[in-house]
């Protein structure tokens, strides 16, 4: 794919020999440095960590890592792209913009922030001081379209210079899981796609869902313009 992504897992991000979590490991990758991705495993999904494995070089060094903590540049130009390599880069953003919905509503945004154990009604104050909620913003829509808004009110305040968190928001059912099953059609500026979401199949009754989903050109970016998990997500 040639696809640059940076890492952002604060401890770096394990790279190793096989498609597996399980698989031997190779190196470690700091935070912050860039890689490329080759190409995506096969049954490629997003779901649990395994599912998200995807093929990258590292200082010479090929091997495996977690495509959840890595941050795909959707700047590039995909004109040129195969079928199949366009199939591949919006099941990245795809996956990837959903982790980062979970990372805005349940986390702290994508901004390096860090929770303190200080708090206001039901607010926790996060460092450092002089982040704002237009960074947040600013941040959100480099990923997702302007048709998908986000209410940042709803979820942080600016308070004594400081960003503060809302909280009491749950984690999401282990095992739901996103399969893309059909690129549907490919322009310049819009490639739609189909997907299918199984929620928490090993214990829920729910049939699985069938959903469509885009991603567009805008800004000179790549963005996923709709995203049924989380448009969808009950609060």
């Amino acid at each position: 794919m040639n696809v640059t992504a940076r890492v952002t897992a604060n401890d770096g991000l394990v790279l190793r020999e096989g498609a597996s979590t399980e698989s031997k490991q190779i190196d470690t990758i700091p935070y912050g440095t860039n890689v490329n991705i080759i190409s995506l495993k096969d049954n490629y999904y997003y779901g649990r960590y395994d599912d998200l494995m995807v093929k990258v070089d590292y200082n010479g060094k090929q091997g495996y890592v977690c495509s959840y903590f890595l941050l795909v540049d959707n700047e590039i130009d995909i004109s040129k792209y195969s079928a199949e390599q366009k199939y591949a880069f919006g099941s990245l953003l795809y996956s990837q913009t959903d982790s980062l919905s979970s990372k805005f509503v349940l986390g702290t945004g994508l901004l390096d922030c860090t929770y303190t154990n200080e708090r206001f009604e039901n607010y926790v104050k996060l460092l450092p001081a002089g982040l704002t909620i237009n960074q947040l913003s600013d941040d959100y829509y480099k990923y997702f379209s302007k048709n998908k808004p986000y209410d940042f009110d709803s979820y942080f305040l600016e308070k004594d210079g400081y960003l503060w968190k809302k909280t009491g928001f749950g984690l999401e059912p282990d095992g739901s899981y996103d399969e893309i099953t059909e690129m549907v059609s490919a322009s310049s500026n819009t490639i739609k796609y189909k997907a299918t979401h199984f929620d928490n199949p090993v214990y829920s009754i729910r049939e699985p869902e069938e959903h469509d989903f885009e991603i567009c050109f805008e800004d000179n970016r790549w963005k996923v313009s709709d995203s049924f998990y989380y448009t969808n997500m009950p609060y």
